[in-house]
């Protein structure tokens, strides 16, 4: 377990410390080698971050991939709010596309054309390179 939600209406979770042993690598060392990782008391609201969890017998050490952004703190406990996958971004040229804002986008557009969505799925055209959006269901 790495979070804890404490309100369903938001999309923040306490971190659960008592899971593990977590350590979080900023932005700028995402591509180093040897990255030098924060406790979670180091970490900064509004920052993103990819999480590293080790067992509390130390026997595994797991850079999960999760990119997550500190929403705030519960006392020292990060807020964390899961944002994507490292790689899971879309483009089709040069922007950067994450689920998140998919998400919020599709969001959105439901409130203002007063439509109900439960699954969507997003492709790139190969002749075009541009983004569809497919209605799984509504």
């Amino acid at each position: 377990m790495i979070g804890v939600h404490r309100d369903f209406n938001t999309d923040g979770a306490i971190l659960a410390i008592e899971s593990g042993f977590f350590e979080f690598i900023p932005e700028d060392q995402w591509e180093v080698e040897c990255p030098q990782t924060l406790l979670p008391w180091e970490v900064k609201q509004g920052k993103c971050y990819r999480i590293v969890m080790s067992n509390y017998s130390g026997f595994c050490r797991y850079d999960l991939g999760d990119v997550v952004e500190i929403e705030g703190f519960v006392g020292q406990t990060p807020l964390i709010i899961f944002r994507h996958r490292r790689g899971g971004v879309m483009s089709a040229s040069t922007e950067k596309t994450t689920e998140a804002h998919a998400i919020h986008t599709m969001q959105k557009l439901q409130q203002k054309f007063g439509i109900s969505l439960e699954n969507f799925c997003i492709t790139l055209q190969k002749k075009k390179s541009r983004l569809t959006i497919w209605s799984i269901s509504s």
